[in-house]
Order: structure tokens, then C-alpha cells, then sequence
């Protein structure tokens, strides 16, 4: 059971203000930096029982770039290739 992830969850959601997970959570976990973390894709639901693959953990810096860009009122990119976002950045040639 990962109840880390869980948990992790549940406190972005109280965090965000999105108690269903379907709008900015859903845009947090949905960010590159935070995508590259997880396999699959998130799916909101309204009590999580399981972590169902979700990060266990989100390291600072990637938490406090993702959390920024999604109180962006502009679109999120579109996920081109898993990590290749955070390689990127990691490099310093993202945008």
C-alpha cells in the first residue's frame, strides 16, 4: 500500500483548494516535472485509497516550479515525451 502517495495527494488537494482533484491538483500532477515522477496518468478521485502509481515524493525545487506554472493562467504543455521535459530543465535549456 502506498499511503504516502496518499497522503501526498490529499494535502496538494488541500493545498490547491480542489478537494475533487479535477482542476488544479489535476493541472499540478499533470505538469512535466511532476508527470515525470509517476507511471500512468492521473485520475481524480474523490477518496484514494491506494497511491495507484502517484509520486511517494516530490523533491522542492520540482514541487515549487510545478506549483507556480499551474496558478498559470496559461495552458500547461502538453506531455511530447515522458522526462524529456525535466531533462531539459535539468540541462538549463528549457524554456
Amino acid at each position: 500500500m502506498k499511503s504516502r502517495a496518499v497522503y501526498l495527494e490529499r494535502g496538494i488537494r488541500e493545498m490547491l483548494a480542489d478537494p475533487k482533484g479535477d482542476g488544479m491538483a489535476k493541472a499540478f500532477y499533470e505538469h512535466p516535472l511532476i508527470y515525470s515522477l509517476f507511471q500512468g496518468t492521473f485520475v481524480p478521485k474523490e477518496k484514494r485509497v491506494l497511491g495507484g502509481g502517484l509520486p511517494t515524493y516530490i523533491p522542492a525545487k520540482d514541487f515549487a516550479q510545478a506549483n507556480h506554472g499551474s496558478r498559470d493562467p496559461r495552458p500547461i504543455p502538453v506531455r511530447v515525451c515522458r522526462g524529456a521535459e525535466r531533462s531539459a530543465a535539468q540541462r538549463g535549456d528549457a524554456a
